[in-house]
């Protein structure tokens, strides 16, 4: 399989710079370990200055942290960071979602008439709607959505997740390889402290930049699956 034609250009970017720095952190965190038991093997130094091994194992390695990842966000924080706040903040928008939803997938299951009642109310609490108007959707018009809001609220949250094993890395270095006189130093604590500012400051913007773009994705998808269903709805039967 091809991965670069099956990611695409904006997913593929959207998985490797935040596993980029998640390799950046692994290769980080093996060599201090490598340091405290010593053994003489310096990763970093082999990759600095072997360009071969270095593009070798970057990319594919980058692109499998990426996808890990991913996965690990969706599984565990996509809901706690985003859904959950849009859902809270935004109630009459989500009543109004399951509305429309509601009708749409009202209006499909009569197709299957005749059926069992208590089918009905199953499909009409598992059915995703996603799938059911897939005949409907110009898949050019819903990648234009998931690139202008989607993919971006992917990369800011896969970036914000990375952030945290790079600080961590970072942090056990200091401990391993700073002399204890510079760790027991107001300087160090003062440059420490500065750069645990800046990364709340970045993980708050990337979070409130990834909320936002969730939130036009919601109110353009939603916008969109209204003007299919009114399309059909009000669709006038040609002539022949």
């Amino acid at each position: 399989m091809n991965v670069f034609n099956s990611l695409g250009f904006g997913k593929l970017i959207k998985t490797l710079l935040p596993g980029l720095l998640i390799f950046i952190s692994l290769l980080l965190f093996i060599d201090s370990v490598f340091f405290v038991f010593k053994i003489n093997i310096n990763i970093l130094n082999i990759i600095s200055t072997n360009q071969i091994i270095s593009g070798l194992l970057t990319l594919p390695f980058s692109i499998i942290c990426g996808i890990f990842s991913n996965i690990i966000y969706f599984t565990y924080f996509n809901d706690l960071l985003i859904r959950n706040h849009f859902n809270n903040n935004n109630p009459e928008f989500v009543e109004l979602e399951k509305s429309i939803k509601q009708i749409i997938i009202t209006k499909k299951i009569k197709y299957l008439q005749p059926i069992r009642s208590d089918f009905v109310e199953l499909l009409e609490k598992q059915i995703d709607i996603d799938y059911l108007l897939m005949p409907q959707i110009q898949l050019d018009k819903l990648i234009f959505l998931q690139e202008s809001y989607w993919y971006y609220m992917e990369f800011q949250s896969n970036i914000l997740l990375s952030l945290f094993p790079l600080l961590i890395a970072m942090i056990v270095r200091c401990i391993i390889f700073f002399p204890l006189t510079i760790l027991q130093s107001r300087t160090f604590w003062a440059a420490l402290a500065l750069f645990l500012i800046i990364i709340i400051a970045i993980s708050y913007i990337l979070l409130v930049s990834a909320r936002l773009n969730f939130q036009r994705h919601k109110i353009k998808l939603l916008s969109y699956y209204l003007a299919l269903h009114i399309e059909k709805t009000y669709e006038k039967p040609t002539k022949n």
